[in-house]
């Protein structure tokens, strides 16, 4: 029969397109001479040589293709044979599709964005839970199943829900809330990337920035990290001696850290005089002193300290310390036979010009645990 419209049917956005026939028929008794064919530029014809001569009770098939299809939507056009027939020249087809495509479409306090807006969460508090959520609504503008296959968040920020993959039918669309993490403090500039089957855009990128206020202690012995509860080693040490390790306090926070206490155990100790403050991005020294004279025995010594802190991670900073003291010779110069301290000085006192010098005799004694060789 007589074709009136040529339906591609529904096609998916960006899809290669099978070739429709068109078969050009003469039902006349002498010659037809096909002088042209018109078609739109969204489709193309198989090669052919006009003008076409197609003899009496014979026919021609052409080859038609719809060859747009990177915009969703309806495509209707139309096609017409120029021929010598004077009762249908042109003779019209109409030519139809449907490109079926998701398009995703976002919107933030109700306002259509485009990729890379950025959300700005402002400065909040340490566990702030005011202004800390930002309510995105994802829209599916096409005629095809808009399915986002996940929400990827920086370091800090998550979503609300976050079950994916989630299929948003045309005209329905997603609400949902971008979180800010006010548990750590720190500056956050990240990113949430939504990944979809929309083929022009399959990920959709939100910027993000926010601060979080809060002292963050760093505890660093010979530049390495020392963790809560971590140890610090002086090592072996010889009796009498004093021995001093030093650490560093960074504040990686973005606030001032206080430090009101620092607590040792004997027989390890320090000099500081708390508080003690560190402005943010800042560091000070903390000097440990471990001293064998104090009350200690040979072997092994353990203690530990504490930082009191107004830190995010807690009040309270400890980590231990150990020591080791080995046997040692150590030497103690007495009066002989007086219990007096250990000499510094030999005094002789006054002594007349001339006269014999009295004779002051001395003991040296090794208190130590090891022989003392002079």
């Amino acid at each position: 029969p007589p074709l009136s419209t040529l339906d591609y049917g529904s096609i998916e956005l960006n899809r290669t397109v099978e070739t429709k026939v068109l078969t050009i028929s003469n039902t006349g008794n002498i010659p037809l001479n096909v002088l042209d064919i018109i078609v739109s530029p969204s489709f193309a014809l198989s090669p052919l040589t006009l003008p076409l001569i197609i003899p009496p009770a014979s026919s021609q098939d052409i080859g038609v293709t719809l060859i747009s299809t990177n915009q969703a939507g309806e495509v209707n056009s139309t096609l017409e044979v120029v021929s010598d027939d004077t009762i249908h020249s042109p003779y019209s087809i109409n030519l139809k599709a449907l490109i079926t495509a998701p398009t995703i479409e976002v919107s933030h306090t109700s306002v259509i964005i485009n990729p890379l807006y950025l959300i700005d969460f402002g400065i909040k508090e340490l566990n702030s839970t005011q202004g800390v959520r930002e309510s995105i609504s994802i829209s599916n503008k096409g005629n095809q199943d808009l399915i986002v296959f996940s929400i990827n968040t920086s370091e800090g920020y998550y979503t609300e829900p976050n079950s994916f993959p989630y299929t948003i039918s045309p005209s329905e669309n997603l609400d949902l809330d971008i979180v800010l993490n006010t548990a750590i403090p720190g500056n956050y500039i990240g990113s949430v990337e939504i990944s979809s089957n929309d083929s022009s855009q399959s990920i959709f990128r939100i910027e993000t920035q926010g601060v979080i206020t809060g002292a963050k202690i760093e505890i660093r012995y010979k530049g390495i990290p020392i963790e809560p509860n971590g140890w610090i080693d002086f090592l072996s040490n010889k009796e009498g001696e004093v021995k001093e390790e030093v650490i560093e306090i960074i504040n990686t926070g973005n606030e001032e850290l206080i430090i009101s206490e620092v607590v040792t155990s004997n027989p390890f100790s320090t000099q500081t005089v708390s508080p003690l403050s560190v402005l943010p991005q800042e560091s000070i020294n903390l000097a440990l002193i471990f001293n064998s004279n104090r009350d200690t025995s040979i072997g092994e010594h353990l203690g530990n300290i504490t930082l009191s802190t107004n830190a995010f991670e807690g009040q309270e900073y400890q980590f231990n310390l150990k020591a080791t003291i080995t046997p040692s010779p150590v030497l103690s110069v007495r009066y002989l036979n007086e219990d007096k301290a250990p000499l510094s000085v030999l005094d002789f006192g006054s002594i007349t010009k001339g006269t014999d010098i009295p004779l002051n005799l001395i003991e040296l004694e090794n208190i130590g645990s090891e022989d003392l060789v002079i």
